[in-house]
């Protein structure tokens, strides 16, 4: 399922807030990341290191990137009022890519932060104008106890049906973050899940 981005705002230039920041630039698109640093210019200065440790050397003909400071294990993604509300009126499209990857730790130590984030993002979604969401989710997420995978392909399920049916906490967590984009997405929010496995170049059209 895809949604069209430009129905969501007569801008030139579409917002996009990206939590779990890891670099992403387009000369098209205004990119907010977010991050946890104490300061903006330290939350910068992150999201640098990861391009370079991925993609190699930053670029000096890149801009600085765009950050705003949060922490998506607390309410309201960590981000202050002032900028909350600032979020709430530019933003277009909120790629949700923040998660704790923990193929050990049980659900319950898991849903703060990837479960309950998940729900802070459609809350912001849903608040001033609809903003689409993108969840960067995990093949993990069908696959149950039950599971038969053929071929390295998997059919598609009943999401809600696979509750509690999975060998990590982690997998759960992104079940349960799918069902709530769903459930979000028949209340008029347009989400659509992406399921990465192992290694995945993904690529957004904006």
């Amino acid at each position: 399922m895809s949604f069209d981005v430009a129905a969501l705002g007569k801008d030139a230039a579409p917002t996009v807030l990206l939590t779990g920041a890891n670099g992403f630039q387009h000369s098209n698109v205004r990119v907010i990341c977010h991050v946890r640093a104490k300061t903006k210019e330290l939350g910068a200065a992150r999201v640098k290191d990861a391009v370079e440790y991925y993609h190699g050397k930053w670029s000096q003909a890149w801009p600085e990137p765009e950050v705003v400071l949060g922490d998506i294990d607390e309410p309201k993604l960590g981000v202050c009022e002032g900028d909350w509300e600032i979020l709430a009126d530019s933003v277009h499209v909120i790629i949700h890519n923040g998660a704790k990857v923990d193929f050990v730790l049980p659900y319950k130590s898991l849903r703060k932060t990837n479960v309950e984030s998940t729900v802070e993002v459609l809350r912001l979604a849903s608040i001033k104008k609809v903003k689409g969401v993108v969840f960067m989710s995990s093949a993990s997420a069908v696959q149950s106890k039950n599971t038969a995978i053929a071929s390295g392909t998997l059919d598609e399920v009943d999401l809600e049906s696979l509750a509690g049916e999975f060998f990590f906490g982690y997998s759960q967590t992104k079940n349960v973050s799918e069902v709530l984009c769903q459930r979000a997405r028949a209340r008029g929010i347009p989400t659509v899940s992406v399921r990465v496995g192992k290694h995945s170049n993904v690529c957004f059209k904006l």
